[in-house]
């Protein structure tokens, strides 16, 4: 008899509960929204996208990717002649060069590829970097 008793009123506070989250399902859902809202991440982690390691392919995809996930203008490295291009014969051509080819087949649209051809070792692109983000004011 006593079990019954409390099934009835496990049954009672379950439907009043059930009332109540309806009747004040307005509140809870603006509640949940601003919650899912307040933790996304509106604006991107970085400002301008820079890869050096790897050869100009592996570049191109390691920043299309990046880019893929949060927009932001890509900084194509690179100065001195690629050497995989000289050993099959193609003409002189420059890292950044491929690099951007390699990203115009990526997808990324040219108003979004900087070319900085300038360095011919990676000391002298860090040294352009630093320089570009300076004039930029690229924080990230």
């Amino acid at each position: 008899m006593r079990g019954r008793w409390v099934l009835v009123g496990l049954g009672g506070v379950v439907g009043v509960s059930a009332l109540l989250s309806y009747w004040q399902r307005a509140a809870i859902l603006r509640w949940m929204g601003d919650r899912l809202v307040a933790h996304s991440r509106l604006e991107p982690p970085w400002e301008a996208i820079v890869v050096f390691s790897g050869r100009p392919y592996e570049r191109a995809l390691a920043a299309a990717e990046a880019y893929q996930r949060y927009p932001a203008l890509i900084v194509a490295l690179g100065g001195a002649h690629n050497e995989d291009l000289l050993a099959i014969g193609a003409p002189l051509s420059q890292e950044c060069a491929f690099t951007q080819m390699a990203l115009r087949a990526l997808c990324v649209p040219d108003s979004a590829i900087l070319l900085a051809c300038e360095g011919t070792s990676t000391v002298e692109e860090f040294a352009h970097l630093a320089q570009l983000c300076r004039s930029h004011r690229w924080k990230r």
